[in-house]
Formats: C-alpha cells, sequence, structure tokens
C-alpha cells in the first residue's frame, strides 16, 4: 500500500524578503494592525516584537508623541513598554464608549497639608505623568505621578502674584514645551494691584521640567475681571467684561484688542476659544451668541501701554436651540471647533456651520440634560480629545459619598454622542464627606486623576 504525499502549499513571496526589508515595511503599519500582523504565522509574529516598530509607532501614530517620549524617555522602555505606551491612547478612546468602562485604581498620593491652602485647579499634562496645580495663595505647583513615594512629589514651584482665578494649558507642536496662560485677581490679604495675565512655560524635555515666566501683563482697571482664554500656537486670548478680545502672541510679545463693531456693550460673561488659524470666537453666556471675529496684524508692545485697539465687525448668529441662556463655558481641547456650553438645564457641544450666505452659524451638535445641579457639575468639569479625534466630558457630578463619574463622548465624524452617567471608580481609599473633587485626564496616556479638596490624588487607569 502507498501512501500518497500531501501537496505542499506555495510559499509566500513575502518570507523570501530579508527580515530589514520585512520591518520597514512592518514599520509603515498602525499600531493596531501590527497586533493583527502577529496572529498570522511565527515568523511574522517575531518580527513584531522588533523594539524598533514599537518606537516608530510611538512616534508616528501619536499626536503628542514628543510629549510622550519626554515624559517616558523612549530609549529607557523595554519594547514591552514602547508596546503598552502605543496602544494606550486606542484602549482609552474604546474603553470609555463602553456601557460599562473597564477601570483600575493605580495608586493613591497624598498631599503634605498646608495651612489654609486648597487646590483650585488641575492639568495632568500629556503622557499622564506631570499633574499641574494652582492653588488659592498664587502657587503653581508640579507633582510627579510616577514616583514611588506615597506622597506627592513637588518637583518644581512659581508663585504668581495674586490669587489664581483661571488657567490653560497647552503643549506645543514640538512636544518640548507646554505653555501656561495663567490670570490672576487681587488678593484680599494682600495690598491693591491690578489684575494680571501671565505666561509661564515649562521644557518638558528636561528630566525634572521647570517653570519659567515668559512674560506678564498687569492689566488697568476698567478691563474688569479677565477670562482666561485659549493659548493657539504662540497666541493667547483673553476677554473682559467690557465685550473686547485681547489676542497676544507671546512668543513676540506682541498683540491687539479687538472691539466689537456691533456691540460695545458691557458683556456680563464673555468665552473665547480659537476655531481656526486665523480667527477666534466668543460666546457670550447671557446673550446667547456666539460670534468669529479674524484676526488682525498684532504689534509690538511698548512697555505697559494698552494693546492698539481694532474695530471689526463679527461674524456670527444666536445659538440655535439653546432652550434658555447659557452660564458657562467648559475648556475644550486644541485643534477641536466644538465649544461646550453649560445652562441651567443642559450641557451642549457647539459646532460651527456655514449658512447659505456665507455666514457662520452656531449649532447644538448634542445636548445632555443634566442628571443633578449644573453647579456641582459644570465647574467641575474636565475635557480631552481622543486619539481617533473624539471630545470626550468628565464630570464629578456627585454630591453624595462614592464620587461616580459622568463621561460623554462626542464622535469627530459627527455620529451621535455617547453619554454615561454614575460610572463607579475602584477607590483605594473611598472618598467620604460631600462631593468637592476635581478631575483632572490623559487621553493619550488612559489616565484619570481625582482630587481631593486637600490635594491628595486619585491615579486611575482607563486604557484596559
Amino acid at each position: 500500500m502507498y501512501s500518497v504525499p500531501l501537496p505542499v502549499a506555495n510559499k509566500s513571496p513575502i518570507a523570501n524578503l530579508d527580515t530589514d526589508v520585512l520591518v520597514d515595511i512592518l514599520s509603515h503599519l498602525h499600531p493596531l494592525d501590527l497586533l493583527t500582523v502577529r496572529q498570522t504565522c511565527q515568523s511574522l509574529s517575531r518580527l513584531t516584537y522588533t523594539r524598533s516598530l514599537w518606537v516608530n509607532a510611538v512616534k508616528t501614530s501619536i499626536p503628542q508623541a514628543p510629549a510622550l517620549g519626554a515624559t517616558n524617555p523612549l530609549s529607557s522602555l523595554q519594547t514591552s513598554e514602547l508596546e503598552q505606551l502605543a496602544l494606550r491612547p486606542y484602549r482609552f478612546s474604546k474603553n470609555i464608549i463602553q456601557p460599562k468602562p473597564q477601570v483600575k485604581a493605580v495608586k493613591v498620593l497624598s498631599c503634605p497639608h498646608e495651612e489654609n491652602v486648597y487646590s483650585r485647579l488641575h492639568k495632568l499634562l500629556p503622557g499622564g505623568r506631570w499633574l499641574l496645580r494652582a492653588d488659592n495663595k498664587g502657587s503653581l505647583k508640579l507633582f510627579n505621578l510616577h514616583g514611588d513615594a506615597s506622597q506627592l512629589e513637588c518637583v518644581s514651584e512659581m508663585i504668581i502674584d495674586g490669587e489664581i482665578s483661571d488657567m490653560q494649558t497647552q503643549v506645543h507642536p514640538s512636544g518640548d514645551t507646554a505653555a501656561i496662560l495663567v490670570c490672576s485677581l487681587n488678593r484680599l490679604d494682600a495690598p491693591p494691584h491690578p489684575e494680571r495675565m501671565t505666561v509661564v512655560t515649562l521644557d518638558l524635555s528636561q528630566p525634572t521640567p521647570a517653570f519659567q515666566e515668559t512674560t506678564s501683563y498687569p492689566f488697568v482697571d476698567d478691563f474688569g475681571r479677565i477670562q482666561c482664554g485659549t493659548i493657539h500656537g504662540d497666541l493667547v486670548a483673553t476677554t473682559s467684561v467690557n465685550g473686547s478680545v485681547l489676542i497676544w502672541n507671546w512668543a513676540e510679545d506682541s498683540w491687539v484688542e479687538i472691539v466689537d463693531a456691533g456691540r460695545r456693550a458691557r458683556h456680563a460673561d464673555l468665552r473665547v476659544k480659537f476655531t481656526g488659524e486665523d480667527c477666534v470666537t466668543t460666546f457670550d453666556m447671557m446673550g446667547g451668541h456666539g460670534k468669529t471675529y479674524p484676526i488682525p496684524p498684532l504689534h509690538p508692545r511698548q512697555g505697559d501701554q494698552r494693546p492698539q485697539q481694532v474695530m471689526i465687525q463679527p461674524q456670527g448668529k444666536p445659538i440655535g436651540r439653546s432652550g434658555g441662556f447659557f452660564s458657562s463655558m467648559i475648556p475644550s481641547p486644541e485643534n477641536t471647533e466644538v465649544a461646550i456650553l453649560a445652562s441651567a438645564r443642559q450641557l451642549a457641544f457647539i459646532s460651527p456651520s456655514i449658512g447659505e450666505s456665507g455666514d457662520k452659524n452656531f449649532d447644538i451638535s448634542l445636548q445632555i440634560p443634566w442628571t443633578r445641579s449644573y453647579l456641582s457639575s459644570a465647574h467641575k468639569a474636565i475635557t480631552g480629545k481622543t486619539i481617533d479625534g473624539s471630545l470626550v466630558v468628565m464630570i464629578n457630578s456627585s454630591s453624595q459619598q462614592g464620587e461616580p463619574l459622568e463621561i460623554h463622548v462626542l464622535p469627530e465624524n459627527g455620529s451621535k454622542g455617547t453619554s454615561l452617567f454614575d460610572v463607579p471608580l475602584p477607590w483605594i481609599v473611598p472618598p467620604t464627606g460631600p462631593a468637592a473633587w476635581k478631575v483632572a485626564m490623559c487621553p493619550f496616556a488612559g489616565t484619570v486623576c481625582m482630587i481631593n479638596p486637600d490635594g491628595d490624588v486619585h491615579v486611575f487607569d482607563f486604557a484596559l
């Protein structure tokens, strides 16, 4: 009896290529596609563990890769750590739209007690390592969340003249520098002084970043209470209750003040957002209007003189279907046109659109009714942008013990958004007392922090 040999499958031509050529081909794939290739055959699977592939994946697929590389020096990471770093943004983006997102408690970092000091504002910089905090005494502090100690490690501190009322951050495209715009107010326990706007930078390429004040300007008294705007490249925008918009190039120390030619009356609460390379949009919280202004040429600053005023006729119409006036604006991430406004009844995502006559309109793309009082929600919200461009809003909305989160996601493609209410958190140390916790988030690291009034930080991992 004779055995019949089985036919041998044709060997794929790709198997004849040199290893270096195959690695070069794989370097052009998306990080998730590398995982798919890993499931095909043993030879290709072994290649997907090549270190250079995952270094390249981090650098090419993540918009804030330079900042991530500075936060987590790539040269010191193992291949498995590089793989996790490249995949975490995608896992976070997928996890937060699930009906029950997976959450892991990582650590609790206690803050050394400081008499009569409470934390006001927090920002988690790209990479999830550096937590920026502004307190009621005018102190800016940078904390390291990746340390081994059980207490927060303050690596840099700067004192701002006055009580910090608002703060915005922006990491430059190079990823080497974080620019911080700080607005400070008069302090009751200090001699009277004008309100001040200060731009501070952090060199993220250094193992221990240090604050450096770039420029500062004291406003004259008739500017009223200034509102912190947005940093866009080298441009800074702020608004004041007199209805004007101040545009400032902090790198060149040049600026201009835009005055609305159509309405010069005082505004009760005006907020500003960049919506393009050459324009800004303001939202009148009391009037329900959105207006767009082109940015005129900026002029060099001369001492402490007022910036040159330019009268501009804005484009824009009232925000449609608002169902009442908006009360506050939640700062939304850079490189997105969507503004997030809050009223006593709802949270609304506002997107600009061009009308038939070429005018810019403002439409509500997503409305979310508050499940609790807006006063305990809008002022404790934080926003971020995922790797796929979706806009994420996390809100600590509870007034009870347990501190659940609300998570709202607006996809970039304009499809229907997702809202999750009362997402439970696996606390290591359960919170006590009424809700007064702040939220900080880094979508590209998948890290979310909850900070109590004493400054203690609970770190959670959402990139699961």
